[in-house]
């Protein structure tokens, strides 16, 4: 217990010690920047945020585990915060201590993690292929959306290979195509909510765009390859990779000190609604430890 609790306090302070940091920087610029639309950005990313714990929860109940959306969005932003840990991925050991907490197997719980991993890197494999394509004037980039779109082609085909392949076999439940359909739609939201984020940010700093829907759907792409980049990185957040790939593959649209500017919002907008989003659990579960509610066991057993 005291462990858990060190490692919360350190993930804390990683994650205001973040916050801090993109906003000393920001802040001189934000006598040139739009307040209105970086207000606007605000929502979708929270939705954005919203979505990948829904996109986790579908994973989970497709290897069987019955999670609520309650259920699901607890136990996905009680760990969420250990992402802020020097590592990155501390988060999927927190979260799978939440699951064995429920009855749910580290066996099971690996399968739905690999899942949730898998369409949603497919997912922005798919955009941010093509972007990097448009970018870099490479036909060959165009690859790795088609190699994502493949595997969510055949995923989507032969569902139940994936869920023997997922849990190693222990499962003959039924593997219900619907399920992954759903998970990818879910991504694919999550995405293009990111990048609507991106480009209200890109308004806010006055950057001249043609309106078109071409245009949009480029700097989603963008973002996500960006974002991708980041993850793949296993540093904290993507922290400084994330930017540098903005860079590559923004100047086109904007200078490079304006992107960076855009990263630094952004960043400093996800960070601060994913905090809020992890106090609201926390009080939500200290409430129920004060009424001293008696913990609920759910019969999902082990598989």
């Amino acid at each position: 217990m005291a462990i858990t609790e060190a490692l919360v306090v350190a993930a804390v302070y990683f994650l205001v010690k973040h916050l801090v940091s993109n906003w000393s920087q920001i802040a001189p610029h934000l006598q040139h920047i739009r307040l209105g639309y970086v207000a606007a950005a605000f929502l979708p990313t929270l939705i954005m945020l919203l979505l990948v714990s829904w996109g986790w929860t579908f994973a989970m109940r497709w290897v069987g585990v019955p999670l609520s959306g309650c259920a699901g969005f607890e136990i996905y932003y009680r760990s969420s915060i250990f992402r802020y840990l020097p590592g990155s991925l501390w988060y999927l050991p927190g979260r799978a201590y939440l699951c064995q907490q429920r009855g749910v197997s580290l066996a099971t719980f690996a399968g739905g993690a690999f899942l949730e991993l898998f369409f949603l890197l497919a997912a922005a494999g798919m955009l941010g292929g093509i972007a990097a394509a448009v970018r870099f004037k490479h036909v060959w980039l165009s690859g790795v959306s088609l190699v994502c779109l493949l595997g969510i082609a055949l995923a989507l085909l032969w569902p139940g290979r994936l869920r023997r392949l997922v849990l190693r076999g222990r499962s003959t439940g039924n593997a219900q195509r619907g399920g992954l359909f759903a998970i990818t739609l879910v991504y694919l939201c999550t995405w293009f909510m990111y990048g609507t984020a991106m480009n209200l940010l890109l308004l806010a700093l006055d950057v001249p765009m043609s309106i078109s829907i071409g245009n949009y759907v480029y700097v989603v792409g963008a973002s996500t390859a960006a974002w991708m980049t980041g993850f793949l990185s296993l540093i904290p957040t993507g922290l400084g990779i994330r930017e540098a790939s903005l860079v590559g593959l923004l100047q086109p649209i904007a200078s490079a000190e304006r992107i960076i500017v855009l990263g630094l919002v952004q960043r400093t907008i996800e960070i601060f609604l994913e905090g809020c989003l992890w106090i609201a659990v926390f009080w939500r579960r200290r409430g129920e430890s004060l009424n001293n509610n008696p913990k609920v066991v759910l019969p999902w057993g082990r598989k």
